[in-house]
């Protein structure tokens, strides 16, 4: 197997011939999946990450909560991802609604995943709010019925965004 460190490099540490302390989640890549991340790597190092289209912005802002350590900050940037692909500058009502609505329709393949789905991003859209508004995080993320921890919420979230960007046509062909 293969040890793969996704996130930033402590740039401190790589000056003057240092190692580098990684930090971001560590992946462990199988013998025979080198090949095929070898050539996702090789169509990665091609794509202009200066342009803002949207699958490139909630690319970067996915990768970006990779590298966050605080919970409020991988909130945002996990919400602001789903915001570039569903929600349109001109929209100004109901925000909360129409990200949550849009994305629980493409991605819940049946009502009660869909609920689920729908919960969750409404629940993500509030607490992302109370951040930005200056309120800090106290209780317990409650989707529906269930309250779940921080990092099971944000790894929910994580996964739907992951899925959207597969979705949007991500990687480009």
């Amino acid at each position: 197997s293969f040890n793969l460190t996704l996130g930033r490099l402590a740039s401190s540490q790589v000056l003057g011939g240092r190692t580098a302390i990684h930090i971001g989640n560590l992946y462990v890549l199988e013998e025979q999946d080198i090949p095929k991340f070898q050539a996702f790597w090789k169509e990665f190092k091609q794509i202009d990450f200066t342009s803002a289209t949207v699958p490139t912005m909630s690319l970067r802002r996915l990768n970006f909560s990779q590298e966050r350590g605080l919970i409020e900050d991988k909130l945002v940037d996990l919400m602001i991802g789903f915001e570039s692909l569903f929600l349109r500058s001109d929209e100004q009502h109901e925000l909360s609604y129409r990200l949550a609505i849009r994305t629980a329709f493409l991605l819940g393949s049946a009502k009660e995943s869909r609920k689920e789905i729908f919960d969750t991003m409404r629940a993500g859209y509030d607490l992302r709010s109370k951040v930005v508004h200056g309120e800090p995080l106290k209780k317990k993320p409650k989707v529906g019925t269930n309250e779940l921890t921080f990092k099971e919420f944000l790894t929910r979230l994580e996964g739907y965004l992951r899925c959207q960007v597969r979705w949007h046509g991500w990687p480009p062909h």
